[in-house]
């Protein structure tokens, strides 16, 4: 059985990292709401501190989008209930 505590503790932690990355969930919210369905190509690039590079991207499935949908039912929308305080 999952710790109440512990829900809190993460969603205090996400609000933080939100705190940190104010863009990050209006980008998020943006992109899921007009780019993000099956067919669409998702890119990441990294590059890290010493300057090596990372690079992956996915093509979204179905079963891809009902996974995610069913992760933001069991979870919540922290990132989409996210309101800035500054």
């Amino acid at each position: 059985m999952v710790n109440p505590f512990d829900i809190m503790k993460v969603k205090g932690m996400w609000d933080a990292f939100l705190g940190r990355h104010p863009k990050l969930a209006p980008f998020g919210r943006t992109v899921a709401q007009n780019a993000i369905g099956p067919g669409s190509v998702i890119d990441i690039h990294v590059t890290a501190p010493d300057g090596r590079d990372y690079h992956y991207n996915m093509r979204v499935s179905q079963e891809d989008m009902d996974a995610v949908r069913e992760a933001t039912d069991i979870f919540g929308k922290m990132a989409n209930d996210y309101t800035p305080n500054n």
